[in-house]
């Protein structure tokens, strides 16, 4: 009862002078329509109408299918845990999220390492598919501080942490261990009842430890040091006999501004947010070589408009993403007497740039009781990809078109138990894509005929993604009401062409059954 009129008065009191109340949200609801969790300004958790429970759960899942890039698994099967929670105390505002992933991996190709999609080119991959174990943890907790400054201003903070590890079952034995760290203070401040600014900041620190070493006597390996669009070191392979080691470092900084304006029925979020990273590749333990160095700048906006008329809810959002990367190579020499390795030149030899479009329209309705009764949520996307290396002058460029539809139904029955329904579909379709590179006579050209024109066969591929969820949720228990649920999905991904070594047909699915409990 005290939690309940807590939170009651809290959404009385709103922005702190001015807001209308608003009827405390489902968990579900809330993380699809909350334009401010979009920001990393955790500060503005105090200004969110949260919802009242917590959620963990606990699944497993299978993937399969022949609908895969170069580096993906045949199938995999794994489990994952979850925990998260919005917690208001003292004025202060919580939240925390955990989460675990474990799963087995069959026949990964080529690649070695736990997260092969990275942007950064400079990877390690042999000529060998194998199967993989995989964990990956997530921690993340951010504050919001009461106000202060004659009720003006607070603070927040924004810490998480994510670490995942893999090992391959099979010479050679990839064992890699990557661990990322992003801490983002902010402050807002309130111009007046109606109107608050924010500023951010960002700091990250990725660090990624490779090692591979083989098991089996007198056996040799072709492992394939990667610069960038088709191309490899020597454009020869490293001939392994012992082992490697390769580690990642790398830091981002960066800053965004939001400002946020409220009024009765209205909510007009904007959003500028830009980072600036790199990362330094290096080899060997004690005489160390540099592999590369991934630098990039990252530029984000978005815009997300609220208006409420009677019980409907409407939202249109805009969010733009740049990402424009460089890649440094070295030339290097041992010296002879001190045996360290010495740099004779560097040069950019390979760009990247990603460019992220979207707009997005969310509709819902309200029961008489004030709680969601189905929200349609729709997004139209341009998302492309320039990738090019300087000599020799190889390029790939994709751009593509996303639709995707979704619709959310929840039917309340007896005793507080309710069903809900997802049905979503998306479709993905080339609108142009080119790609040049030319065979060496005297390499093999391996990486290109293995993985680069692969990759771009199944990044350019149409296709069309249908997915279903089910979700039952039992009678409430206890002083506390929290209520367990059984929740039940399936995806599938069908190519909706012919691309390279992809047949019209082959498909990639997705099942996963969980179990889950709302604290209140």
């Amino acid at each position: 009862m005290k939690k309940n009129l807590f939170a009651s008065i809290y959404l009385i009191l709103g922005l702190g002078h001015v807001a209308t109340a608003q009827t405390v949200p489902t968990y579900d609801y809330f993380k699809i329509k909350e334009p401010l969790l979009k920001s990393s300004n955790a500060a503005l958790l105090r200004y969110m109408t949260l919802p009242l429970e917590g959620e963990n759960e606990i699944g497993a899942y299978y993937k399969g299918g022949d609908l895969r890039s170069p580096y993906s698994s045949k199938s995999t099967q794994g489990v994952n845990f979850s925990s998260a929670r919005y917690q208001r105390l003292n004025d202060w505002t919580f939240y925390g999220h955990f989460n675990f992933q474990s799963s087995k991996d069959k026949e990964v190709g080529l690649t070695a390492h736990t997260e092969p999609y990275r942007d950064n080119p400079y990877q390690l991959i042999d000529s060998l598919s194998a199967d993989w174990k995989k964990q990956k943890y997530g921690l993340q907790l951010q504050v919001a501080t009461p106000t202060f400054a004659n009720d003006r201003m607070n603070a927040g903070i924004r810490i998480q942490y994510d670490m995942q590890t893999g090992a391959r079952q099979k010479d050679p034995r990839p064992l890699d261990n990557s661990s990322n760290l992003s801490l983002s203070p902010s402050v807002t401040y309130k111009l007046d009842d109606q109107n608050i600014v924010g500023l951010t900041g960002h700091y990250l620190f990725y660090k990624e430890d490779l090692s591979i070493e083989t098991v089996g006597k007198n056996r040799q390996f072709n492992l394939y040091r990667l610069l960038g669009a088709g191309e490899y070191q020597n454009s020869a392979p490293y001939i392994l006999t012992v082992g490697y080691n390769r580690t990642y470092e790398g830091r981002t900084w960066g800053g965004a501004v939001d400002y946020v304006h409220r009024s009765a029925g209205k909510q007009w979020t904007v959003n500028f947010d830009y980072r600036n990273g790199y990362e330094d590749v290096t080899d060997g333990s004690i005489y160390l070589q540099q592999a590369g160095k991934h630098a990039f700048k990252q530029y984000q906006a978005s815009s997300f408009l609220d208006w409420k008329i009677n019980r409907t809810s409407h939202q249109i959002g805009v969010t733009w993403t740049l990402k424009d990367m460089d890649n440094t190579e070295y030339h290097q020499i041992q010296n002879p007497d001190t045996k360290q390795y010495e740099t004779v030149y560097s040069s950019i030899m390979s760009t990247m740039l990603r460019n992220n479009t979207r707009l997005s329209y969310l509709l819902s309705k309200e029961r008489k009781d004030g709680q969601v009764d189905w929200w349609l949520t729709g997004t139209a996307a341009y998302h492309s990809l320039d990738n090019r290396y300087a000599n020799p002058k190889n390029k790939q460029l994709i751009d593509k078109i996303n639709l995707d539809l979704s619709f959310d139904k929840r039917y309340p029955l007896s005793n507080k138990r309710a069903l809900s329904l997802q049905l979503k579909s998306a479709y993905d379709f080339l609108v142009h894509d080119d790609i040049l590179y030319t065979d060496k006579s005297y390499s093999s050209n391996f990486v290109a005929h293995e993985v680069f024109l692969p990759m771009h066969d199944y990044n350019k591929v149409n296709t069309w993604t249908n997915e279903a969820q089910i979700k039952y949720q039992l009678k409430s228990f206890g002083k506390r009401e929290n209520q367990l649920y059984i929740k039940a999905s399936g995806l599938i991904s069908s190519a909706m062409n012919n691309s390279g070594i992809i047949q019209k047909g082959d498909n990639r699915y997705l099942t996963q059954l969980s179990i889950g409990i709302n604290t209140f």
